[in-house]
């Protein structure tokens, strides 16, 4: 999302001043967006965020920084809440202390709603939230922390809780660009031809990151401040339909093989969302159908596989 997101802001014109984890490198969104003013700064440290701001003075904060891994937030839920929750407040405290405070865009998640068998209906808005997972009740509570203090703060501040996005450049530790990544190493004949899967039934709302980036741009632009916008398509797929439609669209015909260690303690279940509440206001609609977004992900696989050779 980072480097979509920079590379969009860029293409427009706009000056962008990123940070990175002090303890990572900025590499690929440096390769890919040269023109980008990237500082090493921990979301941690408020007193680095404060000179961070200081120096670029934003108009306008995006925030995407996260640990968004749910099998991650099982292994360590603490460190999730403190880089979701506190990295949240840091900043809004940050943002607080300029004279002008920019416009912010606040990244929670749809999956802060649990399983949509709990809701009659496409989930909205005014759904319950039941987080299942560390990494959702995180987003929840930096959710509502966050509206709270930036309201305090007078900071206007926009949150948005996107359901799944996809597309090319994603880690292989989220669903698609694994299965993707896993066909290209197949068809390079680097991997034994077996796709390993967890579970296949799970249903998720899929939207391409392209199309989620302009979401996001038109959020600090038109939607208002203090507002919650569910960010997706208008279609669920169950996993199983992603492995299938990936396997179409390659070479090779891989035995798919279930593994233990990918089948999650909980999961949630979207059957179906609903963003007009975001649509109505702005005019925002998904372009990149589930295929070429799929297509687009394998192509960047095999182009990493090729490249790793």
């Amino acid at each position: 999302m980072g480097v979509h997101l920079t590379r969009a802001l860029i293409e427009r014109g706009d000056l962008v001043c990123g940070i990175y984890h002090p303890d990572t490198s900025a590499g690929e969104l440096q390769r890919a967006c040269p023109r980008a003013r990237i500082s090493a700064v921990d979301i941690l440290d408020e007193r680095c965020l404060r000179d961070f701001l200081k120096r670029v003075r934003p108009d306008r904060i995006y925030h995407l920084a996260a640990q968004s891994h749910v099998p991650t937030s099982w292994k360590n839920p603490t460190d999730t809440f403190r880089v979701n929750v506190i990295g949240t407040l840091n900043l809004i405290e940050a943002a607080g202390r300029r004279k002008n405070p920019p416009r912010m865009l606040l990244v929670s998640s749809g999956d802060v709603y649990g399983n949509a068998a709990a809701v009659k209906g496409p989930i909205k808005e005014t759904s319950p939230i039941n987080p299942l997972n560390p990494y959702a009740a995180s987003k929840a509570a930096a959710e509502w922390m966050g509206r709270i203090l930036a309201a305090k703060k007078n900071i206007p501040l926009v949150c948005v809780r996107p359901f799944n996005h996809i597309g090319p450049g994603q880690a292989p530790s989220f669903v698609a660009s694994d299965f993707a990544r896993q066909i290209a190493l197949i068809e390079a004949k680097r991997q034994k031809p077996d796709i390993l899967v967890g579970n296949l039934e799970a249903q998720k709302n899929f939207t391409d990151v392209r199309d989620m980036v302009r979401a996001y741009i038109l959020a600090l632009e038109k939607a208002r401040a203090g507002k919650v916008y569910n960010l997706c398509s208008s279609k669920s797929y169950a996993i199983r339909e992603i492995l299938d439609i990936l396997i179409s669209l390659s070479t090779v015909k891989p035995r798919v093989v279930q593994e233990g260690s990918r089948l999650r303690s909980s999961w949630s279940n979207v059957i179906k969302a609903n963003s007009s509440l975001f649509t109505d206001l702005t005019g925002w609609k998904p372009r990149y159908s589930i295929r070429q977004t799929l297509e687009d992900i394998l192509d960047y696989w095999r182009e990493r596989v090729r490249s790793d050779e």
